[in-house]
């Protein structure tokens, strides 16, 4: 590794469309936990387009970020929420500003490149950060390193011949390339057609598992089974609510309590309602992201019954699930090639034959009935995830790996 004082000197930005509006903001904080991370490393700075409310300008829990403008303000819809995917399907409007987010994103790319001398950009996102990235390398900045992290909808999605190509084109032109699962790396190979030779490098994001998603309530104080997620078609809801209808014979007080929201979740409730389980199951709706793990530590059994969506979207790996070791909840989640980088079965938690509700009821009685099994998986559940996917760990992977850019 470089001299640490060279390094801190190097300037690197992150480039995402997914990032906390504010410190109340429910939106996914990974981008903002990986700059935090880098920084006693690198020199890091954040752009994003802006959202509603958020400051154009500012240092956002010790980060610098920049926001961009991208359509009318008053008409802006096309990134947050649910992302990208999700708000094309709600309105075909949006797809009216697709074009406006990726020449704003390119026109504030080399501004700030230019303007900061930016040595390193790591975009989030095959599409379009990724895309807007190798652009503005190939056309204006020669010198610059752009590193690509795919987080896995914009790999497993966006399956069309043109936009695999595209895809591929991305992978391949990039300095490094980074997948957050090894399930990812193969895909790249396999379904992509990404030529062999060029290395991709496996690198989950992080969790606060020091001081944040900790275990705060021993066993004997937890009741009941959570989810915590979007609720949208690869999320697999209606797996676990199924199960639950078939579980309720035999246990006429089990509980589900559901974190989370989504385009799913009127129809979830009335599958809910029609199974006659709408009593066992409390719908919270979305939460802020400081109110997780008191959620998690209230109940002994986590779920995450991911599927395949229709789109071919899926997990690239599912922290949620990490989250939810840390908290020192036992694990069940869907059979998904990702999400076995994070449960290995019957050592840190259960796995489950993925869409199928009588594996996932097979594997909630042997947690149900058996806290003794429920507390081996707090053990080596919260170990595993410790060191694996604590943020200090993480950190250090990626400041390797972008050290070596460097040099």
């Amino acid at each position: 590794m470089s001299d640490s004082n060279d390094l801190n000197e190097t300037k690197i930005l992150i480039t995402a469309t997914t990032f906390p509006l504010d410190k109340n903001d429910s939106q996914p904080r990974f981008i903002l936990n990986l700059a935090q991370s880098l920084q006693k490393y690198f020199n890091v700075q954040v752009l994003v387009p802006r959202g509603d409310g958020a400051v154009k300008k500012e240092v956002f829990e010790g980060v610098k970020v920049e926001r961009f403008a991208y359509f009318f303000k008053s008409l802006e819809s096309l990134v947050y929420g649910g992302g990208i995917l999700e708000n094309l399907k709600k309105s075909k409007l949006n797809y009216l500003q697709v074009p406006f987010l990726f020449l704003a994103q390119f026109i504030s790319l080399c501004r700030v490149i230019k303007r900061d001398k930016i040595s390193i950009v790591n975009a989030h996102w095959i599409v379009p950060q990724g895309v807007i990235a190798i652009i503005t390398k190939k056309l204006f900045f020669k010198q610059l390193k752009v590193v690509v992290t795919s987080h896995g909808a914009d790999l497993f999605s966006l399956r069309s011949n043109l936009l695999t190509k595209l895809k591929k084109w991305v992978i391949e032109s990039s300095d490094c390339f980074i997948v957050v699962s090894e399930a990812m790396k193969e895909f790249c190979y396999e379904e992509v057609g990404v030529c062999k030779s060029k290395n991709i490098l496996v690198r989950s994001m992080g969790v606060d598992l020091s001081s944040k998603f900790t275990i705060q309530k021993p066993l004997e104080q937890r009741e009941g089974i959570i989810f915590v997620g979007r609720l949208a078609e690869k999320k697999g809801l209606h797996v676990l609510i199924d199960a639950i209808a078939l579980l309720k014979t035999n246990y006429p007080d089990i509980s589900l309590t559901v974190v989370g929201d989504g385009p799913e979740k009127e129809s979830l409730i009335k599958r809910s309602q029609k199974l006659k389980v709408d009593t066992n199951i409390k719908f919270l709706g979305s939460r802020q992201n400081q109110e997780i793990p008191a959620l998690l530590n209230q109940h002994k059994i986590f779920v995450m019954p991911s599927i395949v969506a229709k789109s071919g979207d899926q997990e690239g790996l599912g922290l949620v699930a990490v989250e939810a070791l840390g908290c020192g909840c036992a694990v069940i989640a869907s059979d998904l090639p990702a999400v076995r980088d994070v449960i290995t079965d019957n050592e840190n938690g259960y796995l489950f034959e993925t869409g199928n509700e009588k594996s996932l009821v097979q594997k909630l009685e042997l947690l149900l009935t058996d806290d003794k099994e429920v507390t081996r998986f707090v053990k080596t559940g919260t170990a595993t995830a410790k060191m694996k996917f604590d943020w200090q760990n993480v950190g250090k992977d990626y400041s390797h790996y972008l050290s070596r850019i460097v040099n």
